[in-house]
């Protein structure tokens, strides 16, 4: 014989599962649409390279972080030489951002990402006597910036573009 204990025990089960059963459905609905469209958290606190001390960058890199601060994130910078530094920084995951000469990193580099231009950045040349190419500056000596400041790595580029250019199908020098 049951008793009726052991017929109420099915009846508590299907009550509780046609209560909390749609409510857990629609719970884990909502879960993972909210995984879908609310992106992650943004990190407690931010590393960024930023340039030599008293130079644009620092300035640029101490304002992002004043900014970071006042929406709650805890921003340290980290001086260096220049652009050409702060993307080795960057590139071996011991700094979070790093600001960099536009034209530096190299479009086969994926896991780099550009988020903004900070300003216009123009190349300056000054010279004692007044040049209208710069293949006039060929033979003389040219200030280009510090060590492993994004000036010289751009002049370097160019540089190369331009003996790449000066090259035949053949690879000889026209």
């Amino acid at each position: 014989m049951t008793t009726e204990t052991e017929r109420a025990e099915p009846e508590t089960r299907r009550d509780i599962l046609r209560i909390w059963g749609p409510l857990g459905l629609v719970t884990l609905l909502a879960f993972v649409l909210a995984l879908r469209w609310v992106g992650p958290a943004p990190p407690e606190r931010m590393t960024i390279a930023t340039g030599p001390a008293g130079g644009g960058y620092a300035e640029a890199g101490a304002r992002f972080a004043e900014a970071l601060r006042e929406a709650g994130i805890e921003a340290d910078l980290v001086a260096t030489r220049g652009s050409r530094e702060n993307l080795e920084l960057l590139r071996a995951g011991e700094v979070d951002v790093a600001l960099v000469q536009g034209g530096l990193a190299m479009e086969n580099e994926p896991a780099l990402e550009g988020i903004v231009s900070l300003y216009l950045e123009p190349l300056w040349i000054l010279a004692a006597t007044p040049i209208a190419r710069l293949e006039e500056l060929e033979g003389t000596v040219v200030e280009m910036g510090a060590e492993g400041s994004g000036t010289r790595a751009l002049a370097g580029l160019r540089e190369v573009g331009r003996r790449r250019a000066a090259r035949g199908p053949s690879g000889s020098v026209k």
